[in-house]
């Protein structure tokens, strides 16, 4: 199978006519007939679907011409009703080959999307490598797009079956993920290739894993209302488009847009700076936020009234770091990829063409006059009030070598008498946030002016482990209550 044949299964498995029950019994050319383009119409106030019924008549009718994509069969499917996760395993009899193909994320699956960011291994990554495994096939291609595509590369990192692996904007890994499977990645990544968009704001997201990736540099689109991040999103960008029409064939390779790449910069920085326990709290409340507005499944209400205030403070501190960071260390990049962000925001929200020509003047002026940090100093008086709950083992060693450093400290040095600390606690607030670059100096400082001794620290830190095991024997003790009080009321329905 071609990567165009492929892209296109990609695309068509987001119509419901695949995954329904008994769409086994039809070959693909004919479960193309059964699809109703009608409901892709654009409705008068309301945005239009990714894929516009234009686009999908023109899908179809490319699709339709290939006697080798009209001939494959479904032969395995996941479709669970809970998560609205989706994958088909079609198969080509003359060529003795399966393909794979997993759909983005379902209505509930974007809390998983999030948290992933701090796992090794989430739960729907787990359900697609059992699912996958199950296949009785050797000869296999995974593929996916956008979640699919990293379900699919998450798959052809530990399946044993190690297969060729297509993905399509799909995003990357946790730093944990790298780390716990780094021998695994190494040996396999040579058979991952991850196709994407230029302007697609996923598959920038996280650490990549692909031994190849190709940017595909395509505005195409039928709809001009498609040029949105969703637009640049949906699996038909990926494909060519010439005089308003898709092409059975890959766009042409290009560049990848400058403010991609500071989103992807971001999200490294973010894994690499914010330790596991703050990073846990920020993705659960960024995971329940698309829950909310974009999976329209279950969400939990707990989430955003305990950490809600406190996580998206946090973010506004990171981003600020990352972005003063960058501008110190990479004055031109810093520079090239906010003028390309500013003129994406641009287009999206219809600024004409000759408007556009003084953004990189406005982006210069953002630049000189601090812009962005003026904004984000909007935050300044909540964060003096930011509280660390992080506990973990990294953070402990860290702050026990800060402790030694203050312990070994000479006299003689002046400037680092904790009498300047004092003055700077006083005047500007000695926190977290202004030490998100150097966290070490901020705990090393805090631990001269707390005159905290090392078993100091290790009583805290041996404290709260007390605590957690105290509390999680409860829990522990209330689930097995739950469970056993289910069990009575299955007995007394079946009964």
């Amino acid at each position: 199978m071609t990567e165009a044949q492929i892209l296109m299964l990609n695309n068509l498995i987001y119509d419901p006519v695949f995954t329904l029950d008994g769409a086994e019994a039809f070959c693909v050319g004919e479960l193309l007939d059964f699809i109703d383009t009608d409901v892709y119409k654009k409705q008068e106030g309301v945005p239009g679907p990714g894929t516009t019924k234009e686009e999908w008549d023109n899908l179809i009718a490319l699709a339709k011409e290939d006697e080798q994509l009209c001939s494959l069969r479904i032969v395995e499917k996941q479709n669970d009703k809970k998560t609205g996760a989706k994958a088909l395993c079609f198969y080509w009899e003359e060529g003795k080959e399966a393909i794979v193909v997993f759909a983005g994320t379902g209505y509930n699956e974007w809390r998983d999307d999030l948290i992933a960011g701090a796992k090794e291994d989430s739960k729907q990554q787990l359900d697609a490598l059992e699912w996958f495994d199950a296949l009785p096939y050797e000869k296999i291609t995974v593929s996916g797009h956008s979640k699919g595509g990293n379900k699919a590369m998450y798959v052809a990192v530990r399946s044993e079956k190690e297969p060729v692996c297509i993905a399509f904007d799909g995003e990357g890994f946790s730093k944990e993920f790298c780390q716990k499977y780094e021998e695994q990645i190494q040996k396999r990544k040579e058979n991952i290739t991850l196709y994407a968009n230029y302007r697609d704001f996923v598959n920038c997201l996280l650490y990549p894993i692909a031994g190849t990736v190709v940017f595909l540099k395509n505005d195409g689109g039928i709809a001009e209302d498609e040029l949105g991040f969703g637009g640049y999103h949906c699996p038909d960008a990926l494909f060519l488009h010439e005089d308003g029409k898709i092409l059975y064939e890959l766009a042409k390779e290009g560049a990848r847009e400058p403010a991609i790449e500071l989103i992807q910069e971001f999200t490294i920085y973010f894994m690499e700076k914010v330790p596991k326990a703050e990073r846990i709290q920020m993705l659960s409340f960024l995971g329940d936020i698309m829950q909310r507005i974009v999976g329209k499944g279950e969400y939990r209400n707990d989430i955003l009234k305990t950490i809600g205030l406190d996580a998206g403070r946090d973010l506004l501190i990171y981003l600020r770091a990352f972005l003063k960071n960058k501008k110190e260390v990479d004055p031109k990049g810093y520079h090239r990829e906010i003028t390309s962000l500013m003129n994406i925001l641009g287009e999206f929200a219809g600024i004409s063409d000759a408007a556009k020509v003084i953004f990189p003047i406005l982006a210069g002026y953002a630049e000189d006059k601090n812009v962005f940090a003026a904004v984000f100093n909007m935050t300044r008086e909540i964060e003096h009030q930011i509280v660390i709950r992080d506990f973990s083992q990294e953070t402990k060693e860290r702050m026990l070598q800060a402790a030694k450093e203050v312990e070994r400290e000479p006299f003689w040095k002046i400037s680092r008498w904790d009498c300047w600390y004092r003055l700077e606690e006083r005047n500007a607030g000695l926190n977290l946030s202004m030490y998100v670059n150097h966290v070490e100096e901020y705990y090393r400082k805090l631990i001269d002016l707390n005159d905290a001794a090392a078993w100091e620290i290790e009583k805290i830190f041996e404290d709260v482990l007390n605590i957690d095991q105290e509390y999680g024997q409860k829990i522990r003790q209330e689930n097995e209550n739950l469970r056993e009080k289910k069990k009575r009321l299955d007995h007394l329905i079946h009964k």
